[in-house]
């Protein structure tokens, strides 16, 4: 059985064919508001993995109490453990 490559266009197009498919038929201008809103929350999920590691490094010999500590984590939002993106 030979398998043909994908090309350009069809792996640019992917993206869309599924969203299209997780939205069925919902308006478009009704599922923007879904995916600007998980991509809101991945961000932020993002940014807090990025200071946690920072704090892990700086201050990891105190415990892990430090880490789930929001005062911790200054000006970036604290995101409580099953918020957060990579336990979803």
């Amino acid at each position: 059985m030979t398998r043909e490559k994908t090309t350009l266009s069809q792996l640019k197009s992917f993206p869309l064919k599924s969203a299209d498919i997780l939205r069925g038929k919902m308006d478009a201008s009704e599922f923007k508001k879904f995916i600007l809103g998980m991509l809101f929350l991945k961000r932020l999920s993002d940014e807090f993995d990025l200071k946690r590691e920072v704090i892990k490094k700086d201050y990891g010999h105190t415990g892990p109490e430090l880490l789930e500590d929001k005062t911790t984590y200054g000006e970036t939002f604290f995101v409580p453990v099953g918020a957060r993106w990579h336990e979803s």
